[in-house]
C-alpha cells in the first residue's frame, strides 16, 4: 500500500471515530434536554460559532428556563457539523441584502430535529408626508422662483413660466447633502446656488429632522415656476431583520 492510499484510509477512519463520537454525545444531550421538556436554542454568530449569551462560558437557552451551560463538551462537536453541512454558498440570503449575520440552532429532542435558521438584513424604504410652500406667502420661495426663471431665460430657453426645477437629496449615516445638479422640465441643468441650498436644508432640518442620520432617507424638491409653489417629495429608509430556514435534518 502506498503512502497516499494509506493517508487517506487514515483519515477516512479519524473521521467514522470523530461522527460516532459526535453522535453519541449529541444522543447524551438529547436525553438531558427530554428530562425537562427544551428544545434548546442556541445561538451563533456569522462564522456557524457557539456564542455565550454574554457569558464567558458557552450555552444554550431554553424558554421560560433561562440560559443553561453543556452537560457535556459538545460545543465544538456542534461547530464542525455545521461547518460541514452549510456550505458557504448556503450562507448568504437572496431574500434580504447580504451574507446572513447570526444563525440559530434548535435541537428538539421529541422530534430529534437540528434546525438551522439564519438572520439577515432587509433595507426598503417608505413615502413621508410631502411638505409644500407658496411663494404668495413665502418670500424667500419667491426670490428663488424669480432667479430661476432668469436663469432660463439667460440660457435661452423657450420654456420658462410652465417649467419645473427637480433638485434631488440623500442622506444616511450622518451626513446628507443635496444632489446638484438639479434639471428642469426641459432638460437644462443648473447647480444649486446658496440661496437654495440653505432653503432646501432648512426645510430638511424644520420638518425632517434626522433625515442625514443611521439608515437615512432621500427624495426631491420640485419648484414649479408656474405654479409658484414648492414641493418636498420624501421617503425615509428602514432597516430590518428577518430570518430563514438555512438547514434542518433529523438524527
Amino acid at each position: 500500500m502506498d503512502d497516499k492510499n494509506h493517508e487517506t484510509k487514515h483519515r477516512r477512519l479519524i473521521f467514522i471515530i470523530m461522527d460516532q463520537e459526535f453522535k453519541v454525545y449529541l444522543g447524551i444531550l438529547t436525553d438531558y434536554l427530554k428530562e425537562f421538556d427544551c428544545v434548546a436554542e442556541i445561538e451563533l454568530d456569522e462564522e456557524l460559532q457557539i456564542t455565550s449569551y454574554g457569558s464567558n462560558t458557552p450555552k444554550f437557552y431554553c424558554p421560560g428556563r433561562g440560559t443553561h451551560t453543556f452537560p457535556i463538551p459538545i460545543e465544538r462537536m456542534l461547530e464542525k457539523y455545521l461547518d460541514e453541512q452549510i456550505p458557504g454558498d448556503d450562507r448568504y440570503s437572496y431574500e434580504g441584502d447580504g451574507e446572513y449575520w447570526e444563525y440559530r440552532l434548535y435541537i428538539d429532542p421529541k422530534e430529534r430535529t437540528l434546525k438551522v435558521f439564519g438572520k439577515y438584513t432587509v433595507y426598503s424604504s417608505e413615502f413621508g408626508a410631502v411638505w409644500s410652500s407658496e411663494s404668495e406667502h413665502d418670500d424667500e420661495l419667491k426670490k428663488i422662483l424669480d432667479d430661476l426663471q432668469k436663469y432660463l431665460i439667460e440660457q435661452g430657453s423657450t420654456k420658462v413660466g410652465n417649467n419645473r426645477y427637480h433638485l434631488n437629496f440623500s442622506g444616511g449615516g450622518d451626513s446628507g447633502m443635496l444632489e446638484g445638479p438639479g434639471t428642469f422640465d426641459n432638460d437644462i441643468t443648473m447647480e444649486p446656488n446658496a440661496e437654495i441650498e440653505d432653503y432646501c436644508y432648512a426645510v430638511l432640518e424644520n420638518n425632517y429632522g434626522g433625515w442625514e442620520i443611521n439608515e437615512g432617507s432621500q427624495g426631491e424638491f420640485l419648484f414649479d415656476i408656474g405654479e409658484g409653489t414648492v414641493e418636498c417629495e420624501f421617503s425615509y429608509n428602514t432597516e430590518d431583520s428577518e430570518e430563514e430556514l438555512v438547514f434542518s435534518k433529523k438524527y
